[in-house]
């Protein structure tokens, strides 16, 4: 009986790592080192962080064959408490057909007397 039951749980724990990895989605995602043009796939992601101090707004804005598929707000914590200090915003940008897309982000400071950080990817989707 104990070998009828260790099987079953066995089977049980196979089939369901099996409707995992089904389930489970993969995208290669290419996130730049620096804002020097780069070549992508039609499959590929690509991923732009914009950063500001505490109560910057960040803004993407596109031109080209892409378009924002995900946008994430990172927060860093330290056990539960959340770490004070950089504005983090990412965006998943996913190609929409072959050519040049310009990605700009700019950052506004909340004290509105500092200039807008305006930051300029380019990449070709081929």
């Amino acid at each position: 009986m104990f070998k009828s039951v260790l099987s079953a749980l066995v089977l049980a724990c196979l089939l369901s790592s099996v409707a995992v990895a089904q389930n489970s989605k993969e995208r290669y995602v290419v996130i730049p080192a620096d804002d020097k043009p780069f070549s992508v796939s039609e499959t590929d992601y690509v991923r732009l962080t914009g950063e500001g101090i505490s109560g910057s707004r960040i803004k993407m804005d596109i031109k080209g064959p892409a378009e924002v598929d995900m946008i994430y707000f990172v927060k860093k914590v330290s056990g539960d408490s959340p770490l004070l200090g950089m504005q983090v915003k990412q965006y998943d940008l996913k190609p929409t057909g072959k050519g040049k897309v310009t990605a700009t982000i700019t950052v506004v400071f909340p004290n509105n007397q500092s200039e807008p950080k305006t930051t300029k990817f380019e990449f070709e989707v081929k």
